[in-house]
């Protein structure tokens, strides 16, 4: 399974003004009524950490777009993030999430299991010892563009995270 990782637009999501480089700024990933989650940017003036009902943020400085690199948002954000996917049992994009941090060596694979509820892999928290249990699943071609996008908009980041 392949997938193909894009950065999304960088402007405030409360006053839509673009980021310029040097800019500092907050990226949250939040809970839609719908049960999607987004990741929304804000520029210094429009977050109120207080105010927003997220799953995880982290402080930004908007960078030279033109070097291309893209990162990972930090450590405790991927954590959450795959810890809201499976307590929303969202299996499909939990099961990639998994994948992604069990190559980033975030999470280790502990054991395989098969019980009435399916088959899955019990993965570890590397740094916590905290272990989920996580279904296996077979991803339909058509989601995938989907879950990419997902993925894309709501975890990569254009600066190296400091955990």
């Amino acid at each position: 399974m392949q997938f193909d990782f894009r950065r999304g637009g960088k402007k405030c999501s409360q006053c839509e003004t673009a980021f310029s480089p040097g800019q500092a700024f907050v990226s949250a990933l939040i809970e839609q009524d719908d049960g999607r989650t987004v990741r929304l940017d804000f520029c210094c003036d429009h977050w109120r950490e207080s105010e927003q009902e997220c799953i995880g943020f982290w402080n930004q400085t908007m960078p030279d777009l033109t070097t291309g690199k893209v990162y990972w948002a930090p450590r405790d954000v991927l954590l959450s993030y795959f810890e809201h996917l499976i307590d929303s049992d969202q299996k499909e994009i939990a099961y990639v999430m998994s994948l992604v941090l069990l190559r980033k060596k975030m999470l280790t694979a502990k054991t395989r299991f098969d019980d009435e509820s399916g088959t899955g892999q019990i993965v570890v928290d590397r740094s916590t010892s905290r272990s989920w249990e996580v279904p296996d699943v077979d991803v339909a071609p058509d989601r995938i563009a989907r879950i990419q996008d997902e993925l894309s908009q709501n975890l990569f980041s254009n600066q190296l995270a400091e955990d």
